[in-house]
């Protein structure tokens, strides 16, 4: 079993359709707003994320 599979995320960024550029950005600002032990899953297409 992965360690994904047992960790829930508390919260999400899902930069599917948006490049790697933009996905960053709103990583800074969203890791800026998580607590200590939360986690953030992240959704991407770009290849080159």
């Amino acid at each position: 079993m992965a360690i994904l599979d047992t960790v829930a995320a508390t919260q999400t960024l899902d930069n599917r359709g948006s490049d790697c550029a933009a996905g960053f950005v709103k990583l800074l600002e969203i890791m800026d707003t998580l607590a200590a032990g939360e986690t953030l899953r992240i959704l991407s297409t770009d290849p080159t994320s």
